[in-house]
């Protein structure tokens, strides 16, 4: 139970770390979102154009590179949302309290 706690406790310090460091949306809004014009299209990722259901709405934006790196980032994303979401709430967290 102490490595448990321990664990979780080093988790949740880390998560709290990375929420108050990042940058905000703001921020990171205008460097990320920007889409290149004109140039040679071999030198930026390819551009899609998404319409909603009505036709209202297009939304513009790069296609993604997928990398080994978010590869990793997002399997292990993903199950340590599965394990927060469901192992540590059913298995663990009633240990923790007792």
């Amino acid at each position: 139970p102490v490595f448990l706690r321990s664990a979780y406790a080093a988790l949740m310090l880390g998560l709290c770390a990375f929420l108050t460091l990042s940058p905000r949306p703001e921020a990171i809004l205008e460097e990320e979102c920007a889409i290149p014009e004109g140039g040679d299209p071999n030198e930026f990722p390819e551009v899609i154009n998404k319409v909603v259901g009505d036709g209202t709405t297009t939304y513009t934006y790069l296609k993604p590179t997928i990398t080994p790196g978010s590869v990793l980032a997002t399997v292990g994303g993903g199950s340590l949302t599965g394990l927060l979401g469901v192992g540590i709430g059913e298995v663990i967290l009633p240990q923790l309290v007792r």
